[in-house]
């Protein structure tokens, strides 16, 4: 999902886990090893880490650093996004190696067209998350979106949910865990209530999971995009109850099924009557435990989306994958069709939108700092271990 939608989703239990990446890690990068493994690889530790109590020491967490339109932004709002994010490099940094065999140092450059470097992300990101945040509450309060009552519940429960997750007794509790990781309860409430409001004027413009667009702008969107529709019954190459391949013999007795099938499907000239013998036949063949697709350019194996393109609607044939033998009915588009992303397709399209709306009403907002107010540079607090 787009960056701002993602929020929605990331701040249910995004507390916890970061508690349960503290709690396990002590405070440090560390790769865990068993009691007979003592090789150097898996009890490698970050020899860097940052100073970010000392950081946090540099302003009083109630400290206004920086407005955006107006709206004051402390240093424990703006910390905790310094903090996470320079928590996530470090973690990089010390995975990165291991696992795709590259280097990477605070000084490196991130991003080739600004020339940003790895250094500079965590206030980067310090700023967009404070802009996002205060951006959201003054977007929804702007277009009559309240905190009302069922918002206040959706904040209990998200409490709750993080509370029970930690395996803790309760919220004085999971609050003072929080402390931890300079999360404050102002730094919890600002993002959480964020989040259930900018869900609630998402869903007042377009319904729950983008349900309030039409028929016509799903399947236009679905045109435009180069979208297909297809049923499939595949006979696997492979045995799913072994795990092993099936022989030449074997395989030409799946080929000649499939065959049958389509011997079977291309003469019923009623469209209804041959895709219900489809499914029929899929229930009872399909070595895939999904038997429709909608899917566009580049997302399914070439052969199939060849096969697909050259049907025309209702059209039965038969391909050959990598992963078998394939009997295939191309469909009309359908709006409410799932993509291969996990979405339906409304829900893309109103997402996509909302994203857009947000952000060009973010860019619109000005962020101003406080006089005096310059963000940490962190390496300046690199401590080595």
């Amino acid at each position: 999902m787009k960056k701002i939608i993602a929020i929605v989703l990331a701040v249910i239990l995004v507390f916890v886990g970061a508690l349960v990446y503290y709690k396990y890690s002590n405070g440090t990068l560390t790769k865990q090893t068993t009691d007979t493994d003592t090789t150097t690889t898996d009890t490698e530790q970050s020899t860097e880490t940052i100073d970010y109590e000392s950081i946090y020491k540099l302003h009083d967490p109630e400290e206004v650093v920086l407005t955006v339109d107006g709206r004051e932004v402390t240093w424990a709002e703006y910390f905790y996004w310094y903090y996470s994010y320079g928590q996530q490099i470090e973690q990089m940094m010390v995975y990165a190696p291991l696992y795709y065999g590259t280097e990477i140092s605070w000084n490196d450059v991130y991003d080739e067209e600004t020339g940003e470097t790895y250094a500079q992300l965590p206030a980067l990101e310090a700023e967009w998350y404070s802009k996002l945040d205060e951006g959201i509450m003054e977007y929804a309060e702007k277009n009559g979106i309240k905190f009302d009552e069922e918002c206040e519940q959706k904040y209990q429960e998200t409490i709750d949910n993080n509370v029970s997750a930690a395996g803790l007794e309760s919220e004085d509790e999971f609050f003072k865990e929080l402390e931890d990781i300079y999360v404050t309860r102002e730094v919890f409430d600002n993002q959480v209530k964020a989040s259930i409001l900018q869900e609630k004027a998402y869903e007042a413009k377009y319904g729950v999971d983008g349900a309030n667009i039409s028929d016509e702008e799903a399947i236009q969107y679905l045109k435009d995009n180069n979208y297909m529709h297809a049923m499939h019954i595949l006979f696997s190459k492979t045995n799913s109850e072994t795990g092993e391949s099936y022989t030449e013999e074997e395989m030409a007795t799946r080929k000649a099924q499939a065959e049958d099938l389509v011997k079977q499907l291309q003469p019923i000239t009623d469209n209804q009557k041959r895709v219900d013998k489809f499914t029929e036949f899929a229930e009872q063949y399909n070595d895939d435990t999904k038997h429709e697709y909608t899917f566009t350019d580049g997302e399914m194996v070439t052969e199939f989306e060849d096969g697909v393109k050259a049907l025309s609607e209702y059209q039965v044939s038969l391909v050959e994958t990598q992963y078998g033998y394939h009997v295939i009915m191309r469909l009309p588009l359908d709006a409410s069709a799932q993509l291969t992303d996990g979405n339906y397709v409304k829900t893309d399209i109103a997402d996509a939108e909302f994203t857009e709306i947000l952000t060009n009403y973010l860019n619109g907002l000005k962020v101003e700092y406080v006089d005096g107010f310059v963000a940490p540079e962190i390496t300046d607090y690199i401590v080595k271990g």
